[in-house]
């Protein structure tokens, strides 16, 4: 694609593309989506939640416009959306307003590595930073004529198919997993006994303001880190955890971490386990530490762990307020725990591992795909990649 950007003009954002204000309170049978539905680097929003998610939304949007998540946009979370509903406060509802922009182009222009940056540097806040409308709409960018927006749309959107069919792949590998979790725990022969009779449980630190005079200041895990069978590491904080309290809350490789309560039931019970990725690293309170014995593989225990909140057995466990749900220390230390010899929980972990490295290795393709559309949006739109390189660069196999 040859791409001559001599005849592209400097624009403001806010003069091609408005805000949309529309609210109303939540019907039955709206679509709801929150910054969790967000995919980032997607150029379109294709997930929302249960129909009967409990929300207090008012923001509306409809089919054709497009959601921006305005907290912590280097997340990049943003897309065109496909159905009409309500969403978060923090996502900010925009269209084209001009014939200038083509509608296709303006998820693409979002995600740009320019635009970002200027998001970026408009947000305010420590530990959520916030971009707004007003700030965004001020963004400046050189616009391609009408005829090379078509041109990009077509392509970018092309390789935007690509990424989303291995995303497919990876969501049907998901559902060979948790059959394959099913079926390896699944046997009335087994010991029951409680988990705390073969393991630790211990609840992480409270946050707040005395833990944080930076005396004895070391990383911690939060509930954001811990991410459906990963942790996300990115951000992490740190707070207070002395001598004589660092040992109680520190963590360990084959420690599994839960969620034990954030406000939202569906987060309850999600798992990951810790490998030592950052040295004299402890947890907060909201996580459950499972510290498995010396009976215990401790791959096997989080097999049992990750198998139970997709059931929603750990849900179920919860207590529940009217803003918030948690599973107590007690309740989870008390938890059924089935406990067969050693030699055959090794051979559970190694069935679930074969399911669960298929899957890893489809999520690898997965976002290298993403990755591919992202550096195309960038080549295309950066100023220092020259427009021949840019041809040639298609043309390569």
């Amino acid at each position: 694609m040859n791409i001559d950007r001599f005849n592209w003009g400097t624009v403001r954002f806010g003069d091609l593309v408005k805000q949309a204000t529309s609210t109303g309170k939540g019907r039955t049978g709206d679509r709801v989506v929150g910054l969790e539905h967000l995919d980032s680097d997607a150029l379109a929003v294709r997930r929302s939640a249960p129909e009967k998610t409990d929300h207090a939304f008012t923001r509306r949007f409809r089919a054709g416009q497009v959601l921006y998540g305005k907290r912590r946009v280097y997340q990049r979370k943003a897309g065109r959306v496909g159905f009409d509903g309500v969403c978060s406060n923090d996502i900010i509802v925009m269209e084209s307003a001009s014939e200038a922009l083509h509608a296709d182009l303006l998820p693409i222009i979002i995600q740009t590595q320019s635009f970002v940056e200027h998001a970026l540097a408009t947000s305010v806040g420590s530990l959520s930073p916030r971009t707004n409308w007003k700030s965004i709409a001020d963004f400046c960018f050189n616009l391609p004529t009408i005829e090379d927006q078509v041109r990009i749309a077509d392509l970018v959107w092309a390789s935007e198919e690509v990424a989303v069919r291995a995303q497919a792949a990876v969501d049907a590998a998901w559902a060979v997993e948790k059959r394959a979790l099913e079926d390896a725990y699944k046997s009335s022969t087994w010991p029951i006994v409680r988990l705390d009779s073969v393991g630790e449980v211990q609840l992480g630190r409270m946050q707040h303001r005395k833990y944080q005079t930076g005396r004895f200041s070391r990383p911690y895990v939060r509930v954001a880190n811990v991410q459906d069978d990963h942790l996300d590491l990115a951000e992490v904080f740190e707070m207070d955890f002395d001598d004589k309290h660092y040992p109680k809350f520190a963590l360990m490789p084959g420690d599994v971490l839960t969620v034990e309560g954030n406000g939202s039931l569906e987060e309850i019970g999600r798992s990951a386990m810790w490998s030592g990725e950052i040295d004299e690293c402890c947890f907060q309170k909201a996580l459950l530490r499972f510290r498995p014995g010396p009976g215990v593989v401790p791959e096997f225990a989080y097999g049992w762990l990750r198998r139970k909140y997709y059931r929603g057995d750990l849900a179920k466990m919860a207590t529940r307020t009217t803003t918030l749900a948690n599973i107590t220390a007690v309740r989870f230390a008390a938890m059924d725990f089935p406990l067969p010899g050693l030699e055959v929980q090794n051979e559970v972990v190694r069935r679930v591992a074969e399911a669960r490295e298929a899957r890893r290795a489809l999520e690898e393709h997965a976002r290298a795909s993403r990755r591919l559309v992202r550096g195309l949006i960038d080549r295309i739109f950066s100023e220092d990649v020259p427009s021949d390189d840019l041809q040639r660069s298609q043309q390569r196999p």
